[in-house]
């Protein structure tokens, strides 16, 4: 605490110093929270205006679980297997389609072969992030794949993933519990939220197989938030 206190009055001293030669500073952009799912009982947003969520499952309880050492409601999105798992938000109006962050908290049931955590097309093509035999997949257009080295999802365990597109560098980046484990860059729009505004979140696409839920997987998810620009290492490391 004491070198952050030491840096913001380095930072604001020297703003004073610009301000005396009247220099201008420029504004800094921050991503703003515009939606926030907490799952207590109820798939709407805990922030006003924001759209509800709609639950695709068939199976879809809110249940009790323990995680991070506390005992909360969570939402069970399904059983592997579902062709209803998951859940769906329009986010027209609510972020821009090309610069947004997602964070969500989440476990899965299964974790061997392809698993679809965020889907950005409208289930069209088969961008967005996968779990693939416990590694964090993020997939483009014109085959841009960007896979993690090492596993970072296991089965039934909590994992916090923060997905982010940035407009002016249009790239993706991808964290795991805070930790930054994909980059890349999104030259072709693959991950713009295209068409219709809108956003899948454990479902599958329609083109990856004949059934389109051959890469779900059931499981639980405790918060799930929107930002309207994409959140630095700093941010998201808070």
């Amino acid at each position: 605490m004491k070198s952050i206190t030491a840096f913001l009055s380095k930072v604001f001293v020297g703003l004073i110093g610009l301000a005396t030669v009247a220099l201008p500073v420029p504004a800094l952009a921050q991503a703003t929270l515009v939606a926030d799912y907490q799952f207590n009982e109820t798939l709407a947003s805990s922030i006003e205006g924001a759209p509800s969520l709609s639950a695709l499952g068939k199976w879809n309880p809110f249940i009790t679980e323990t995680v991070d050492g506390q005992s909360i409601t969570v939402f069970n999105f399904g059983a592997a297997g579902d062709p209803g798992t998951g859940l769906q938000l329009s986010t027209a109006g609510l972020i821009p389609t090309d610069d947004y962050s997602v964070v969500v908290l989440f476990n899965f049931d299964l974790v061997a072969g392809w698993r679809k955590i965020l889907d950005s097309n409208n289930r069209l093509t088969e961008a967005g992030l996968y779990d693939l035999d416990s590694k964090l997949v993020y997939f483009g257009k014109k085959d841009t794949i960007v896979e993690t080295t090492e596993p970072v999802i296991g089965a039934d365990q909590w994992v916090q993933v923060v997905f982010t597109r940035d407009a002016t560098t249009n790239e993706v980046v991808v964290y795991v519990d805070g930790v930054e484990k994909i980059r890349s860059v999104d030259e072709e729009g693959s991950n713009k939220l295209v068409p219709n505004d809108v956003l899948h979140i454990f479902r599958d696409d329609h083109t990856t197989e004949t059934e389109d839920y051959h890469e779900n997987s059931g499981g639980a998810v405790a918060r799930l938030r929107l930002y309207d620009g994409a959140l630095t290492a700093a941010e998201v490391a808070a």
